[in-house]
């Protein structure tokens, strides 16, 4: 004889979706405590936004490795290596009133590519990345080891420290250095709102 759902009895259909749920509930802890540990440095819920659970975190956390991911493409050499394209897509990665650090200096605000807003001396974002920064002067690739990257999540807002190790053609270290900067999410997308960038001496190896 056929079994059909209809001769299950209703104490065994129950006991399945007991289990169901609790297999679920196990999945999306496990999930969760994936993402947290991953991170290792997402705030506890308990100081976060009561509004703003993991998932959501887990979710910035992402972002913000894409955010770094896409400042360290633009910093890299193309081919064609076309130095204006580099530059408006590393800018597109800012707020508009971001300031940047490099030593005495401070660069404010992110400038209009092909504008006196990027000529030397304007101390814009623009003006760094055009005349300034080493990545955009040289033929340079830029990598950055995830074990040195941190991140913490704070609503709307995040810190997001990371190194930069540049290499040239050959594969010969160039440069290191550190940046710490912070993150702000602007309409759903997460931008740098800060950042101050301090060359590491030694350009070997970033012993964990």
């Amino acid at each position: 004889m056929t079994t059909t759902w209809r001769s299950i009895p209703v104490a065994i259909l129950a006991l399945a979706v007991i289990a169901a749920g609790s297999v679920f509930a196990g999945t999306t802890d496990a999930v969760g405590a994936s993402v947290g540990g991953a991170t290792g440095t997402l705030q506890d819920a308990g100081e976060q936004d009561s509004n703003y659970g993991w998932w959501r975190r887990g979710d910035a956390v992402g972002q913000l490795y894409q955010l770094q991911a896409a400042f360290h493409a633009a910093a890299t050499l193309r081919e064609p290596n076309n130095l204006d394209e580099r530059i408006a897509d590393m800018l597109t990665l800012w707020t508009n009133d971001a300031p940047l650090t490099l030593g005495p200096n401070t660069f404010v605000g992110k400038g209009e590519p092909g504008t006196a807003s990027c000529a030397p001396g304007a101390g814009t974002l623009c003006d760094f990345f055009t005349n300034v920064a080493p990545p955009f002067q040289n033929r340079w690739i830029s990598l950055s080891p995830s074990y040195k990257t941190e991140i913490e999540v704070h609503g709307n807002t995040a810190s997001l420290d990371f190194q930069c190790l540049y290499f040239d053609e050959a594969w010969a270290p160039a440069a290191r250095l550190a940046v710490d900067s912070t993150a702000t999410r602007v309409r759903g997308d997460w931008k740098f709102s800060s950042a101050v960038v301090t060359p590491i001496a030694a350009p070997g190896i970033p012993y964990p």
